[in-house]
């Protein structure tokens, strides 16, 4: 079976009118993994070339589109037409107007490589040259897809008729009517739902953010779930990158405040150890 993936150069349009452009970056989509990569090109060649260019601006810029890659990856849906590939790209990504950065029409090839780091190194050293693709933190971001799915694969070695078992997607409405929305859910006595919350980010800004959507998620929700003998599991994914593990440390403080039963916090080490218990019950 023949499987593909996409990618679109990101360019520095000096002129359109002339078309004259720099390949600046590459973004990569490659859908058995439901995972973008950003690959930077060599942005001392865009001095070299318009020497009066304002360096930083463009600095800026990519240093946002890498945020964004992070923040909107879990809201692309594969689909086979390139066109929604392109839109998502102006959407999420960096929007036709903003600037003289702009990514071009996607384009999907046929995937021969055994990996994806193998698909993207070759292809970067052909779209960008002098580029040295290395061993960077965002180059193997790990989000919520990838946390649900490490979960549900550790489930499926255990014992693949328990995956079976396990309910998805849950809807739980708050008393006002709000939806809650949970990946997997699974009992014990109590409905334990299962919601992925992936701190491997690029700035400790997203840290924050996310711990505070999850404060307001228990908010609404604890006082009910203990009413209706219900828990919130989070599955959480800590950052790679170094510099972060202390604002990541102080979210989990945060996130550990109050509501006692109704909600349990399990981290990347302990998720192993989470499944199993669960195909326990499941298997009963």
């Amino acid at each position: 079976m023949r499987h593909y993936f996409t990618y679109s150069l990101l360019q520095y349009q000096y002129s359109p009118a002339l078309q004259e452009s720099l390949n600046v970056g590459v973004v990569f989509h490659f859908p058995l993994e439901s995972r973008f990569y950003f690959i930077v090109g060599d942005l001392q060649r865009i001095k070299a070339v318009y020497p009066s260019i304002d360096r930083s601006l463009i600095l800026q810029y990519v240093k946002q589109i890498e945020i964004n890659v992070q923040k909107s990856s879990n809201l692309f849906e594969p689909l086979s037409e390139p066109a929604h590939f392109n839109k998502f790209l102006h959407t999420h990504l960096l929007k036709r107007d903003d600037t003289a950065l702009q990514f071009t029409q996607s384009t999907q090839v046929i995937n021969t490589f055994s990996t994806s780091k193998e698909a993207i190194n070759a292809y970067s050293k052909l779209l960008l040259p002098n580029t040295i693709t290395k061993e960077q933190p965002q180059f193997i971001r790990k989000n919520e897809q990838h946390t649900i799915r490490n979960f549900t694969q550790i489930i499926s070695a255990i014992n693949k008729d328990a995956e079976q078992k396990l309910k998805q997607p849950q809807i739980i409405r708050t008393e006002s009517g709000f939806p809650l929305k949970f990946d997997y859910s699974w009992q014990n006595g109590t409905l334990n739902l299962i919601k992925p919350l992936s701190f491997d980010v690029l700035d400790e800004n997203t840290i924050i953010e996310k711990t505070e959507k999850f404060i307001g998620i228990f908010n609404i929700f604890g006082k009910q779930a203990k009413q209706n003998n219900q828990r919130l599991d989070i599955l959480i994914t800590p950052p790679q990158d170094v510099q972060l593990l202390g604002i990541y440390e102080n979210a989990l403080v945060e996130l550990g405040h109050d509501y006692g039963d109704s909600k349990r916090l399990i981290t990347e080490n302990k998720i192993e150890e989470y499944a199993n218990e669960t195909v326990e019950h499941l298997s009963v």
